[in-house]
Order: structure tokens, then C-alpha cells, then sequence
């Protein structure tokens, strides 16, 4: 049956025409028939109110309407509901139409409102109510999809952390500035995959499943480095392929003046931006007279001594906003980044088109790039951007108490600076949840909605030391900073350095069970030279340890893998990482080999569902390995010359 009744419904009737024919035909002074004419009201309808008004008694007819006869709540207790609806999609919990039919039947239940039967027997209020509910108040909510927002983003996204970096964003132009619009940057990687998103497209009604086509399942990535100011201007973008060498054919079609790099991983790193560092210094000309002030998050490439050096000397004030908050307060995301993939996107889609049975590889991204880049970085999408985020002009207050409920779930006191205090700290009075509307004393619900589902609240936190430090929003080019990425980056080394030490201390020892020595064992044979024995095996290892770790003595070594047989589908170990893997050969040239590896379960190797495809260099490839032997009908394989690293 069809959901809508248009044209089955009751005309609306005239409240001032009806009470007077009512009155007309009680007077005797005309018929029914003639009232119905004179005044427009249906026959049958005036015969129902004269009725009405004969077994009332009353000597005067006033006409009320009686629409609301089949209405489960009264007008405030909806309102109620519409209040806790927005509130819980803004904190990002928001309500399903399940989960809102199982609300409103306990909010009925609970207040002895009367409801239809049949909630009872499904534990949930009618589709009819909540369609109902949804129409009559579609000019304040609607059925939507959420965009998926991490844990970190959501919570991240608070006042103090926001205040926090205005606070030092005020410092900086009071300190270094003032700063132009001009002299303002933000710079942030984004990445673009050789496989896109189709648009949509028209297709014939009645088909549930479509296709476009794409260059494959699994793409790779290419990162794009891109940097702004807030006068409306960009630099010429660099690039970042997943390859060991960076050669000039692969920017074919790139914006005029973009720069080049690689990585295996396609991914930037500190050495790279480096290069982008020097790469900025060239295009905006910063000086210690006339500094500029550059803007970018907390990415470990970003945080390195080498970076805050030369940036100190280059006259580059640098500031970091909070961790997971980018997507709020930095101008590239907020305005650019969103825009440019959808013509990215529409780019690569046109390309697949015009190259039909031809993938798209990196090497093509850069003309894709070429295509997208002019139209997504515009003067208005720039300065819109700083603008929306409260940089340029300088803006404070520009978010508001909505913006910041979705925080409010781990809105709580930090027990860093609770440990001294005697009281606890109250955060209700800084809460950006609204009260619900007040309701009238013939009609208010004896149980608030928020006391059948309470608005999520996270617990007390807990007190650890175990993970890596928080991060914040900081100026790094000011010496407290640095001294403190300086310590951080001695104590990586510090463990790097540990974990080395134990893992050669494992192999050597390992190495030693495996493969023992005839002329070591012809001395034991000798029972009186145990312990001249002992203290030689000690000072062996000792020694095999510190040629390890200070480099004498490789990886490649102890294992003693033969030579590489450069052949496709040879079995190889390798380094990724500075750990070993297994895996197979599926291309080489003569820098390096393409290399499809396994990974780790527990004591042995599986291939996983999805192949794990990247470059390697022949320096990281240590050897070659027999073919993995299959030790389980469930895929997982041993492979013999690498137990020694177990």
C-alpha cells in the first residue's frame, strides 16, 4: 500500500463558517442543506457537530479540533525527543531508526503514556509513529548518513586543545609578527591511489548492482606534499613515489614547477621533507628579518631536530596543531584537500574511459594530478579555508559550544593535575549539552529521556606511563621545543640501540646451537678445560655481538643465506624495517626486485589475503631461501633458515 493519502484527505474546515452554521441550524433559522451551501460545510460534517453541540449542552458552539486523537505524546514530550536526537548526533552517537523506535517505547512505558498494542508485543514504537515523528518535524531533522570519524578525532576536538593553540598562535604574531596574509603557510600531505572512487553515474532503474571500472583491487599510493598561504597563493606541489629512485619521466603532466621524490613506502619520511623544506625556502624566501610563519601537524616527519635547525636559520617560525584536529582547524583540509580529490577522482574516471583495458600506474598520477590541481587550489578555496579554521583573520570564537560536543563523551578531569587537588572537579558546568526544553505541569514526562538513555560518558582515566607520549599544539621552533624533540629523538636511539644488543645476543646464541664448531667440540671433549672453554664461548659471542650492532658484522652473515638467484618466482629474505621477511620475486631490474612478502603468525609464515607488493633495493635482499614448506591445511608455512630469529 502506498505510504502517502494525498487526495484521500479531509478538506480543512472553516472555524468561523462552522460555528456559525452550527448556531444557524440549532436556531431553526435555515435546513442542513441550506447551511451546507451558504457557509461551504459538508452536510455530514455539520450534522456531527450539531451533535456534538446538542450533548454538550452549552449555549454558545466553539469549534475545536480533534486531530490529535491518535497522538502517543503530547507536544513538549516530543519535543523532548526531537532535543535529545540532535544533541546525541552532534556528540557522534547518533540514533538508528531502531534505536529510536526502542527510545520512544520506553519513554512511552515509563511515563504510562497510552500506546498502541502492538508496541508492546515488538518492544519498540510503530514505523507509522516514526515516520510521522520524522515528517512532522523534517524542517529540523532527517535521515542521514554519517561520515565515520575516528575515536581520537572526535575526542581530540575539544575546547582546551583549541584554545590551546590559538593561544599560541596570538604568541607567535606577538612574539615574531605581525605577519601579512602572505607570510602565512600551511603545508600537509595527502595521498592518491592509482585506483579512484567512481562517480555516479545514470543507469536504467530496477538493476541493484552496478559496476565501474578500476585500474585493480588494491592500489598504490603516491603522496602529494602541498603547501598554501592565506593571501590565496600555493606552491608547486612534490611528489612522493613508492620507488627507490626518483626519475623526471614520472612527473609527465604534473602542475608546472612540482618537485620529485621517492620512497619505497610512498609515503614522506624526514629526509623528504628535507627536501620540501629546502623546496619552500626557494619559493617563499623567509629571512630572520622577515620571517614567515608555517603551519602543519604533529607528523614525525614533520618533529625532527634537522628540520627545526634548519628552519630556525631559514627565519621559519613553525607551529603544530593539536594531534587529531586537522580536520577542524587546518585550512588545507577544510577547504582544498576534499575538493581536490573529487576532481582527482573525476580526472582518473575520464582517463579509464579514454584507455579502455589499460590501468592506470603511478606514473600516470601526475598527469592526473595536472588535470585536478588548478581547479581544486583556487584563490577562494585558499583564503576560505584559513578563514573557516579562525587563522586569517585571526578568529578565536569561531567554533561554537555545538562544535565541540562531540568531546563531550571523554569531557573529564586529567588526573595529572587531579592528583593535588582535594576536590573533583565538576565538569557539568562547562558542558555544551543543552537542557531540554521545560515542559508545562499538565503535560511534562515524569522521566526525562535522558534517564531511560543517558548521553554516553566515558569513565575516570586511567593513570599509565606505558605509550608514547601526547602530543600538542607547539611552537617547535622555540628552544624549549626543541630541547625537547632532541631528548626525544636520543631516547629512540637509546632503544634501537637496547633492542639491537638483545637481538644479536638471541641469534649469536641461536647460531651457536644450530651450527657448533669442530674444533670447538674436539676441546670439549676434554672435561679439564670446561672452563677455559666457557669463558671463550663468552668472549666470542661478546665480541660477534658488538660487530653486530656497530656494523662489522651483518644480518646477512649470521644467517649465511647463499647468493640471490635473480630469477621470478625466486624464494628470498629480505629487510624491511629492520626486521627479516620471506617472500618471492615477481620483478627485478638492476636496481632492486618487486618482491611479494609474507607475514608473520606466531612461530610461522602465511601469505596474506591480500598480496603485500613493494620495491626492495638488492642491498636489502639478503638471500635466497628454499621454497616455504607448508605445515598446515590452514596456509601456514616454516621456513627453515629463518628460525634462527626465533
Amino acid at each position: 500500500m502506498p505510504r502517502s493519502k494525498e487526495g484521500k484527505k479531509r478538506d480543512k474546515v472553516d472555524k468561523e463558517n462552522l460555528e456559525r452554521a452550527v448556531m444557524a441550524v440549532e436556531n431553526h433559522e435555515i435546513s442542513f442543506r441550506e447551511a451546507s451551501k451558504v457557509y461551504e460545510v459538508k452536510v455530514a460534517t455539520l450534522h456531527r457537530h450539531v451533535k456534538s453541540h446538542i450533548q454538550r449542552g452549552k449555549q454558545q458552539y466553539e469549534y475545536t479540533a480533534n486531530n490529535a486523537v491518535k497522538q502517543v505524546f503530547s507536544n513538549q514530550m516530543e519535543l523532548e525527543l526531537l532535543s535529545y536526537v540532535k544533541q546525541a548526533a552532534l556528540m557522534h552517537y547518533g540514533l538508528n531508526k531502531n534505536n529510536m523506535r526502542k527510545l520512544a517505547y520506553q519513554f512511552a512505558k515509563e511515563n504510562n503514556v497510552i500506546y498502541p498494542q502492538q508496541w508492546d508485543e515488538n518492544q519498540l514504537a510503530g514505523v507509522a509513529w516514526l515516520r510521522g515523528f520524522v515528517k512532522k518535524y523534517s524542517n529540523q531533522i532527517s535521515l542521514r548518513k554519517p561520515e565515520a570519524t575516528s575515536l581520537a578525532r572526535s575526542t581530540s576536538f575539544n575546547r582546551a586543545n583549541v584554545q590551546t593553540f590559538f593561544t599560541n598562535l596570538k604568541r607567535v604574531y606577538a612574539k615574531y609578527g605581525p605577519f601579512e596574509p602572505h607570510q602565512i603557510y600551511n603545508v600537509d600531505e595527502t595521498g592518491m591511489t592509482t585506483v579512484h572512487v567512481p562517480p555516479k553515474i545514470l543507469a536504467p532503474r530496477g538493476i541493484k548492482q552496478l559496476g565501474s571500472v578500476t585500474s585493480g583491487e588494491r592500489g598504490q599510493n603516491v603522496t602529494l606534499i602541498a603547501g598554501i598561504n592565506a593571501i590565496g597563493n600555493h606552491l608547486p606541489p612534490m611528489f612522493v613515489f613508492p620507488r627507490v629512485h626518483f626519475k623526471e619521466f614520472m612527473l609527465k603532466g604534473a602542475p608546472v614547477g612540482s618537485k620529485g621524490g621517492a620512497n619505497q613506502s610512498g609515503w614522506s619520511n624526514e629526509k623528504l621533507f628535507l627536501e620540501w623544506l629546502d623546496f619552500f625556502i626557494e619559493h617563499a624566501r623567509p629571512s630572520k628579518e622577515k620571517p614567515v610563519l608555517l603551519i602543519l601537524d604533529n607528523h614525525e616527519s614533520h618533529v625532527s631536530v634537522a628540520v627545526i635547525e634548519k628552519a630556525r636559520v631559514s627565519g621559519i617560525k613553525m607551529l603544530t596543531f593539536p594531534p587529531h584536529t586537522s580536520h577542524r582547524l587546518q585550512p588545507l583540509d577544510r577547504t582544498v584537500f576534499g575538493s581536490f580529490k573529487s576532481h582527482y577522482n573525476r580526472a582518473v574516471n575520464d582517463w579509464m574511459s579514454c584507455n579502455p583495458g589499460k590501468p592506470l600506474s603511478i606514473y600516470e598520477v601526475a598527469e592526473m594530478v595536472g588535470r585536478a590541481f588548478p581547479l581544486a587550489f583556487t584563490s577562494k578555496n585558499i583564503t576560505s579555508g584559513f578563514a573557516a579554521s579562525g587563522i586569517v583573520p585571526l578568529n578565536e570564537d569561531i567554533f561554537s559550544d555545538i562544535d565541540f560536543l562531540s568531546s563531550y563523551a571523554t569531557d573529564r578531569p586529567n588526573p595529572d593535575y587531579a592528583k593535588n587537588d582535594t576536590e573533583a572537579l565538576d565538569t557539568s558546568a562547562d558542558s555544551p549539552i543543552s537542557p531540554t526544553p521545560a515542559a508545562s505541569s499538565s503535560c511534562q514526562a515524569k522521566v526525562s529521556v535522558e534517564s531511560i538513555r543517558p548521553f554516553p560518558k566515558a569513565g575516570a582515566r586511567k593513570v599509565t606511563s606505558r605509550g608514547r607520549k601526547k602530543g600538542k599544539s607547539t611552537i617547535l621552533t622555540e628552544t624549549p621545543e626543541k630541547f625537547e624533540v632532541e631528548s626525544s629523538e636520543l631516547e629512540k636511539v637509546d632503544g634501537r640501540i637496547s633492542n639491537s644488543v638483545k637481538t644479536a645476543k638471541k641469534v649469536l646464541q641461536l647460531e651457536e646451537s644450530y651450527n657448533k664448531n669442530e674444533e670447538v667440540m674436539s676441546l670439549r671433549g676434554s672435561s679439564d678445560d670446561d672452563d677455559i672453554m666457557a669463558e671463550f664461548e663468552e668472549q666470542e659471542l661478546e665480541n660477534e655481538i658488538m660487530e653486530y650492532v656497530t656494523g662489522e658484522k651483518g644480518i646477512k652473515d649470521i644467517l649465511g643465506l647463499p647468493n640471490v638467484v635473480r630469477e621470478i618466482d625466486q624464494h628470498v629474505a629480505f629487510l624491511y624495517q629492520g626486521q627479516v621477511y620471506p617472500g618471492k620475486i615477481v620483478a627485478y631490474d638492476e636496481e632492486g626486485a618487486t618482491i611479494s612478502s609474507m607475514q608473520k603468525s606466531l612461530k610461522s609464515w602465511k601469505w596474506p589475503e591480500k598480496s603485500d607488493i613493494l620495491n626492495y633495493p638488492w642491498t636489502d635482499v639478503l638471500g635466497s631461501i628454499m621454497p616455504p614448506k607448508q605445515i598446515s591445511k590452514r596456509g601456514f608455512y616454516a621456513i627453515p633458515e629463518l628460525l634462527k630469529l626465533e
